[in-house]
């Protein structure tokens, strides 16, 4: 009876994998393509549908975001998807092979009377750089991306504003700024251990744009 069952409940996911997943029967094996059309066993195709978070935020307009984050096992990439409700215009936002994410905000930060949500995404390894993605609602009418102003890459070469950047870096807000602060490395800095003190990065929100204030440290 007890192996009966279990040759049933194998059954069942192999139908519930059969949408995404095509099959090849290899010896004593079974192995599926996954989306990109590799031949993966089906335990990993498993952990692979497996491996999604999802987790709601509510605005203080009584708007509703949705933000899914799903990344392969063994991959240090992620795919977001966000979708809402209750605005005037429900689209769905997808952002694909970003660094995971880190941690997710609510905020006003130009006083409009609507929030903003904040993406703080983290890559993996030494170095680990952080970068942010932020969503406002457009007056409730609808979820739109905000740009941000980008550093020169000769800002972090030697005699520019951001020499010493290794990555590190941390978001939080300050009063109505978003700050981005890191250490300086000196040229001979273990990776652990830097020398040179800190910077910070002062974003200030403008017409659904994000400006750098200044540079300090």
């Amino acid at each position: 009876m007890k192996k009966t069952i279990l040759i049933v409940g194998a059954i069942v996911v192999i139908i519930l994998l059969a949408g995404i997943y095509k099959f090849n029967f290899t010896n004593d094996d079974i192995y599926v393509k996954d989306p990109e059309g590799k031949s993966i066993p089906i335990d990993e195709a498993k952990d692979i549908s497996k491996n999604t978070d999802s987790k709601e935020f509510k605005t203080k307009t009584g708007k509703i975001i949705i933000i899914t984050e799903t990344h392969p096992v063994g991959q240090s990439i992620s795919s977001i998807t966000i979708t809402t409700k209750g605005f005037k215009e429900n689209k769905l936002i997808e952002l694909s092979d970003i660094d995971p994410i880190e941690k997710i905000e609510l905020k006003d930060l130009d006083n409009d009377g609507f929030d903003e949500i904040y993406l703080f995404t983290r890559s993996v390894g030494s170095g680990s750089g952080g970068d942010f993605y932020v969503y406002g609602s457009d007056k409730d009418d609808r979820l739109m991306e905000y740009e941000k102003e980008k550093l020169d890459e000769k800002e972090y070469l030697k005699g520019g504003r951001l020499e010493g950047y290794m990555g590190h870096d941390t978001y939080f807000f300050d009063k109505q700024m978003l700050v981005m602060e890191f250490p300086i490395y000196k040229e001979n800095d273990a990776n652990l251990k830097p020398t040179g003190g800190t910077k910070k990065v002062y974003y200030m929100l403008n017409q659904s744009k994000f400006k750098i204030k200044k540079i300090a440290g």
